[in-house]
């Protein structure tokens, strides 16, 4: 399958216009170059609509980048998702002085999933 610059900036377009991205956006792309994924939702849609793409330093730094950065618009498969989420729930609950894990009655659970997460 041959993915043409025409293509990309198409599929880049359908996609700015459904998630109604803006030039206000700021993203972190941090999955390989190789991974057609993170050229259409990095590359191809801050072409279409203007927004800043920041990379992280290296591979080890990516959460520290991800904190510094807090980018509006983020994309990931699913097992990075779920690594994010459980050290989400993990850090609310001990900062509210509860051991982990954190239980599905929590309201950091029930506000992260009403967010989405």
């Amino acid at each position: 399958m041959i993915l043409t610059h025409a293509a990309m900036i198409a599929t880049g377009r359908a996609y700015t216009d459904f998630e109604k991205l803006t030039a206000e956006e700021e993203m972190l792309a941090y999955l390989p170059l190789a991974w057609v994924g993170q050229n259409m939702f990095s590359y191809s849609q801050s072409m279409v609509a203007g927004f800043c793409v920041s990379c992280p330093e290296s591979a080890e730094t990516v959460m520290t980048d991800l904190r510094e950065i807090g980018p509006t618009y983020y994309f990931a498969p699913p097992r990075v998702l779920e690594a994010l989420l459980t050290q989400s729930r993990y850090a609310w609950r001990t900062r509210a002085g509860r051991s982990a894990p954190c239980t599905g009655a929590s309201w950091q659970s029930r506000t992260a999933s009403a967010a989405g997460f």
